[in-house]
């Protein structure tokens, strides 16, 4: 890993931590996740795969993957879908937490996914998450911080931006 990227990795962590979320470096602490990250490696050659961070928050899952390059965010097909493809996954941060998403879904119990492809440094990033469920995945709007999924905001977030429900009041 180059050091622009660990530098990278752990301003995430700062942000994740300010937000009381609790986190797992490079797998999972959960067994059935780390299960499935077993196969998931990102060159897709079936060996193990390496997230920069997982976590659960009330049953939902946050898979995250870093680049140091901005322009390593996203790798879209010609139809603008997410790139499955080895390269794609590899050196691109969203198609590599998508990735990781989906071999969640298909091998555990988890069925709520957010996956973050994070590319920048400190000064200048992108924190973009996706939604990923058993039909698909969603884009959400870019975040500046992991407020929205600590464990006292994740619920709403997920019911007012996933879902599209209008708040009671």
């Amino acid at each position: 890993m180059a050091k622009k990227e660990a530098n990278f990795d752990l301003y995430i962590h700062g942000l994740l931590k300010d937000a009381g979320i609790d986190v797992t470096a490079q797998g999972s602490g959960v067994l059935e996740i780390n299960n499935a990250l077993k196969t998931a490696s990102k060159k897709q050659t079936g060996g193990i795969g390496y997230p920069e961070y997982t976590a659960i928050i009330k049953g939902y899952v946050l898979v995250i993957e870093d680049k140091p390059d901005r322009s390593k965010l996203a790798l879209r097909s010609n139809d603008g879908m997410l790139s499955l493809n080895a390269d794609a996954t590899e050196n691109y941060a969203l198609n590599g937490a998508l990735w990781y998403a989906q071999k969640i879904i298909e091998q555990t119990n988890y069925k709520h996914v957010f996956a973050f492809g994070n590319a920048g440094d400190s000064k200048h990033h992108i924190l973009q998450p996706l939604f990923v469920g058993e039909s698909g995945y969603t884009a959400l709007p870019e975040v500046e911080t992991f407020e929205n999924y600590s464990e006292s905001n994740i619920d709403e977030y997920y019911s007012r931006v996933v879902l599209g429900k209008k708040p009671d009041e």
